[in-house]
């Protein structure tokens, strides 16, 4: 199960850029997959509270996310003689936002759209 929620350091760019949605889990200050999660100030791992903690989203709460609150789609596509790739769109006025780039795994492609979409609502 743990291939349905987004690293942590993708987690923490949401947190950064203020993410603050309910989630399943959270990442303790081990990076490791903890607890349940609830909106708060503080995440606890047995009684220590965790300091570098974040919520642990799920790939398709961020996806959502951004399509949402930033009106960036984001969408990943297989082509059998190049592997997967990406492609961030505006929803705004349907322009593609980034180039794109080819991956062989698609988590891993995935994870590099989340990264530019975050490079995109920063600047």
């Amino acid at each position: 199960m743990q291939h349905l929620f987004v690293p942590y350091h993708i987690s923490f760019m949401a947190k950064e850029i203020g993410f603050n949605e309910p989630c399943l889990f959270f990442y303790n200050d081990n990076q490791e997959l903890s607890g349940i999660c609830e909106i708060k100030i503080e995440y606890r791992y047995y009684n220590h509270v965790c300091t570098k903690a974040c919520a642990a989203p799920l790939y398709q709460q961020l996806v959502d996310f951004f399509r949402i609150n930033h009106k960036i789609e984001i969408s990943v596509y297989y082509e059998s003689i190049i592997g997967w790739w990406y492609s961030l769109n505006s929803m705004k006025n349907d322009a593609p936002l980034v180039p794109t780039d080819y991956r062989k795994d698609y988590y891993k492609s995935l994870n590099k759209a989340l990264e530019e979409a975050f490079k995109l609502i920063k600047s």
